[in-house]
């Protein structure tokens, strides 16, 4: 069998590193999954990517439970498919973990101290994955950006869960990511991989505007419902 060509690669490596905003978490069985897709075997998968970055994520406090306090809130996901030709269901994500942690950084460096931190935590509301954002005592510059307009912008990163190959026609090595998507961070950025991410004008605050109950609520009947769906397939 002849070796893949140069494209291939470069295509396989840009969906596993990330384009426009790298922020997908894959474990070994996706990247291996992923690569059956492309046509790819296993010598091919390592020399692809060898260089993938190892993130880690600091400590920091538990946010409070407003946004009393908060400098900004923003879009973070929204189920629109995005640059990358993927889609990320909302009510699929996994919250627990980042409210324990919730970090926000530039550009995706978990290498580098985070910037700020989601004061409020993060919700879901009016088919949006909200969060809210407090900036560090020294990110000064950042908070001139921001303010001036200069950076708008969102990107979420996370490890998958559930996910399918599109069955678009129109976008055959899109991803849709179904349920169970963990958030480990979001990052300010210039260009966001889905449009819809971006800082508010103002801030919003952590409600659904249908029915009015709190983020916590909601995210309480969303995991209620969750459960069910599991024993449902268990019987």
């Amino acid at each position: 069998m002849s070796s893949p060509d140069a494209s291939t690669l470069e295509r396989f490596r840009r969906r596993i590193k990330g384009e426009r905003g790298a922020r997908v978490h894959w474990s070994s069985e996706d990247i291996h999954r992923i690569a059956k897709r492309y046509g790819l075997r296993e010598r091919d998968i390592d020399r692809s990517v060898v260089e993938l970055p190892r993130r880690k994520f600091a400590e920091i406090q538990q946010q409070p439970t407003s946004v009393t306090g908060a400098d900004y809130t923003a879009t973070l996901s929204t189920a629109r498919v995005d640059r990358m030709f993927d889609s990320i269901a909302v009510g699929g994500w996994d919250l627990k973990e980042f409210r324990r942690n919730p970090v926000v950084l530039l550009s995706h460096d978990s290498q580098a101290m985070p910037v700020a931190k989601a004061s409020a935590g993060v919700w879901i509301g009016s088919g949006k994955l909200k969060g809210a954002i407090t900036l560090a005592p020294d990110q000064d510059e950042l908070r001139k950006l921001i303010d001036g307009g200069f950076l708008t912008a969102i990107s979420v990163g996370f490890r998958p869960g559930k996910w399918k190959f599109s069955e678009d026609k129109s976008r055959p090595y899109g991803i849709d990511f179904q349920d169970g998507h963990e958030l480990l961070e979001f990052s300010l950025v210039s260009i966001p991989a889905n449009p819809d991410a971006l800082i508010d004008r103002a801030i919003v605050q952590p409600t659904s505007a249908s029915s009015g109950k709190s983020a916590d609520a909601l995210e309480r009947q969303r995991e209620r419902e969750r459960t069910l769906r599991n024993l449902r397939l268990v019987r």
